[in-house]
């Protein structure tokens, strides 16, 4: 009985462990991809290139009249204010 006190914490504390590897390696994968896809690009942007685009960014969130938040491919966020002419 004392030893199973011990190894249920251990097998939990385990399982932990492991979905944060799991999640760390997903995390890794999509910096990589990201950090790939940076590497093709040009210095500066001169025109709108949407392969480019669609490579780098997931989704694109419209929070009001004059915000939207820029969900990235590499799990980076962006909030950015729209600026109206």
């Amino acid at each position: 009985m004392k030893l199973r006190r011990i190894i249920i914490p251990i097998k939990e504390k385990k399982a932990v462990i492991e979905q944060h590897r799991k999640e760390n390696s997903q995390a890794m994968s999509r910096i990589e991809s990201t950090a790939d896809a940076i590497k093709q690009m040009p210095n500066h942007f001169t025109d709108w290139d949407e392969s480019i685009i669609r490579q780098l960014v997931d989704t694109v969130k419209v929070v009001s009249a004059d915000r939207i938040i820029v969900y990235l491919r590499s799990g980076t966020q962006v909030e950015q204010e729209i600026v109206k002419s």
